[in-house]
C-alpha cells in the first residue's frame, strides 16, 4: 500500500454479528500515517504522510538489498527474486501516477544509499556468459529500467516547470505581483529556454510581455535584466547565429545539446517579437533598454559619415560580439513592430549597410539578415536604398569585403521576398 502511495480504502472480509444472527460486511478504512491524522489540517497531514512514505522507503530499500543478495539469486532459479523485484518496480515506475513514480524513486534512493545499485547487475551476472540468452535478457531489462528512470525524470522536470510557469501566468494576469519576482521570472525564462512545445513557448512569451509592462514602474526594475537575457538567448544557436569568434558553425556531435540551443533561440525570438507587438508604438518609451540595446551599439560602430574603421574593429576582438548580438535583436523583434517603430528601424538602414563592410564575417552575415527583415517591412524603401548604395559594391573588385557583404545581403533579400520581387 505504501509503495502504491494511494490513501484509499480496502475492503476486508470482516464479519460482525448482530442480534438475530444477521451478519454484515464491515469495511475497514486504511490511511497512510494513520486514520487519526485524517482530520488534521492540510499542512500537518502532508507532513505526516511524507514522513510515513520516507520511512517506508527506507524499509523497502533495505528489503531490496536483501532480495538482491547473490546468495538468494542462483542461476538455476526459474524466476530469481531480484528479477521479480525489478518487474515490480518497473510496473509502478511505468504507472501514470506521479505519486507511484515518486515512491519508486524514493525506494531506489534508499537502496542506493545502502549499496551501489550500479554494481548489482555485474555482481548478479558474474557467473553468466555475456553471449547467453539469459544474460542478454537480464541486460535488456537493465537497460529498460535505466531508460525508464531517465524518461520519468525528464517528464517530471517538464511537468514541474510547466506547473510553475502556468501558475506564474495566473499571478501576472491577476496583477498581484509579489515583492520578489524571481518565482515568476524564473519559470517563464526557463520555459523560453527549455520548452520543446512551441505553443507553450509562445504562451510564456506573451506573459513575459505582460510582466514587463507591469514592472515598468517598479524600482528596482527587473526589465533590463530580462531583456538582456532574452537577447543573449537569441544568439545561442551557432547553426543559425554565427559568432564573431566562430563564423563557421561547428559540427554538433551532441544532438541533444544542439536541440537545447535551437529551442532556446526560438523561444527568445518568440519573446522579442511578442514584446514588440505587445508594446507597439510605446516600445521606445516603455522599454528604453531594449531599444538602446538594439540601436546603441550599432550607432557606436558606424561613424557619422557612415564609414567603419575596419582595423579598429579588428582590434576590438571579442568585443565585436556585441555587434552581432545587437543585430540579432533587430532581426528577432523587427517583424513585430508597428508602423511608428518600423519607421525608426528603417532609419537604421544606412548603419546596416555600413555593417555589411564589417571585417568580421559573422557581423556581415547578421547585418545582411537584418536587411532582409527590413525589406519585408518596407520593400520599396529598403530596395531603393539597397540598389543605390549597396548593389554597386558588386563591382568593387579591389574590396572583397564589400563584395561579400553585398552578395550576402542580396541573398537574404531574395530569401525573404522571392515571391514578391520581379526583375
Amino acid at each position: 500500500m505504501l509503495l502504491e502511495v494511494k490513501a484509499r480504502s480496502k475492503d476486508k472480509s470482516g464479519v460482525k454479528a448482530r442480534q438475530g444472527g444477521t451478519q454484515v460486511k464491515e469495511t475497514v478504512q486504511e490511511y497512510i500515517a494513520g486514520a487519526e491524522t485524517v482530520t488534521d489540517d492540510s499542512v500537518t497531514r502532508d507532513y505526516v504522510v511524507v514522513r510515513a512514505r520516507l520511512m517506508a522507503a527506507k524499509l523497502l530499500g533495505a528489503l531490496c538489498r536483501c532480495i538482491c543478495d547473490p546468495q538468494l539469486n542462483s542461476s538455476s532459479q526459474e524466476m530469481r527474486p531480484a528479477e521479480s523485484l525489478g518487474q515490480l518496480l518497473l510496473f509502478h515506475l511505468n504507472s501514470k501516477s506521479a505519486l507511484q513514480r515518486i515512491a519508486v524513486a524514493l525506494v531506489l534512493c534508499e537502496w542506493a544509499a545502502l549499496q551501489k545499485v550500479t554494481s548489482i547487475f555485474s555482481e548478479s551476472t558474474s557467473g553468466l556468459n555475456p553471449k547467453s540468452k539469459q544474460w542478454q535478457c537480464l541486460d535488456s531489462k537493465r537497460q529498460q529500467a535505466q531508460s525508464t528512470v531517465l524518461e520519468t525524470n525528464n517528464d517530471w522536470q517538464q511537468l514541474h516547470l510547466r506547473v510553475h510557469m502556468f501558475t506564474a501566468c495566473a499571478v501576472i494576469n491577476l496583477q498581484v505581483l509579489p515583492d520578489k519576482l524571481n518565482p515568476l521570472v524564473r519559470p517563464l525564462m526557463e520555459t523560453i529556454k527549455r520548452e520543446e512545445n512551441t505553443l507553450i513557448q509562445g504562451y510564456a512569451a506573451s506573459f513575459i510581455a505582460k510582466l514587463l509592462q507591469q514592472c515598468a514602474g517598479r524600482s528596482p526594475c527587473p526589465n533590463p535584466k530580462i531583456i538582456k537575457n532574452l537577447c543573449v538567448s537569441a544568439c545561442v544557436d551557432s547553426l543559425s547565429t554565427p559568432s564573431s569568434a566562430c563564423p563557421v558553425p561547428p559540427t554538433q556531435d551532441n544532438a541533444k545539446e544542439q536541440k537545447t540551443f535551437s529551442d532556446s533561440e526560438r523561444g527568445a525570438e518568440f519573446s522579442l517579437t511578442t514584446i514588440s507587438k505587445h508594446f507597439g508604438a510605446d516600445l521606445t518609451q516603455s522599454l528604453p533598454y531594449l531599444w538602446e540595446n538594439t540601436v546603441g551599439p550599432l550607432r557606436s560602430v558606424v561613424t557619422d559619415n557612415h564609414q567603419i574603421n575596419r582595423s579598429a574593429q579588428l582590434e576590438r576582438g571579442d568585443a565585436a560580439a556585441q555587434d552581432w548580438s545587437t543585430l540579432s535583436s533587430i532581426r528577432s523583434h523587427g517583424p513585430g513592430n508597428v508602423h511608428r517603430t518600423q519607421t525608426l528601424l528603417l532609419e537604421l538602414l544606412a548603419h546596416l549597410f555600413t555593417c555589411l563592410q564589417h571585417p568580421y564575417t559573422a557581423v556581415r552575415h547578421m547585418a545582411a539578415r537584418c536587411v532582409g527583415v527590413l525589406c519585408k517591412i518596407s520593400m520599396l524603401q529598403t530596395m531603393n536604398s539597397f540598389l543605390e548604395r549597396v548593389l554597386p559594391w558588386l563591382a568593387a573588385i579591389d574590396d572583397c569585403t564589400k563584395q561579400e557583404g553585398a552578395i550576402e545581403a542580396l541573398a537574404c533579400i531574395l530569401l525573404n521576398t522571392s515571391s514578391l520581387l520581379v526583375f
